[in-house]
């Protein structure tokens, strides 16, 4: 587990100096909670695996960053490892859970039905609100059945305004009526926006 020899990116990431770090071994820069919960495969990499792994990895000035790890053995029984931060790619794809998880918990209770289809316009997301207007249960909008519940006499169009709207990227404001599960009509104003990634 001693360290034989690194390069600047690392004694950049970790900060610590070269000198510092060949003096070093790898578990004094992992944290010991997960090497036992996903101890180093040793076993893999003897038998010539290519292993990958998430850890965390404690700097000089006892920060915490994350990496993706790569190790494999070499010819000579040593091991080399490639590490890449991917601290900053966590902490985005952690706001964006935060995001989607507040858009749901606010779009589940809106006072207004909320629809989220694909591009190919499946139903992907329905709210609660959208369940009480239309009868359905969640399970039962997204398989397909929200199409089913808007007026037959007001389907076809209001699907043609809506991809022509899509296409020129414009949001569209429609007015059409649905169908309840109970056969009860509701007229609906609604606004489709198109989310563009």
């Amino acid at each position: 587990g001693e360290l034989i020899d690194v390069n600047n990116a690392t004694t950049e990431l970790t900060g610590y100096s070269y000198e510092e770090l060949i003096r070093m071994k790898v578990p004094e820069i992992l944290y010991a909670d997960n090497l036992r919960e996903n101890p180093i495969p040793f076993d893999r990499l003897m038998a010539g695996e290519v292993t990958t792994a998430r850890r965390p990895i404690k700097t000089k000035y006892g920060e915490e960053k994350l990496m993706d790890l790569s190790s494999k053995i070499l010819p000579d029984g040593s091991f080399i490892a490639i590490i890449r931060d991917i601290t900053s790619i966590s902490e985005a794809e952690k706001a964006l859970r935060n995001s989607e998880r507040r858009f749901r918990s606010l779009a589940s209770n809106a006072p207004v039905g909320i629809i989220e289809t694909n591009v190919d316009g499946d139903t992907i997301y329905v709210n609660n609100k959208m369940i009480e207007y239309t009868g359905l249960n969640f399970d039962e909008l997204l398989a397909g059945n929200l199409l089913m519940a808007i007026h037959k006499d007001d389907r076809k169009e209001l699907l043609s305004h809506w991809m022509k709207m899509i296409n020129i990227k414009r949001e569209s404001n429609a007015e059409f009526r649905i169908i309840d599960k109970n056969g009860g009509v509701r007229w609906i104003s609604g606004k489709a926006v198109p989310i563009f990634d």
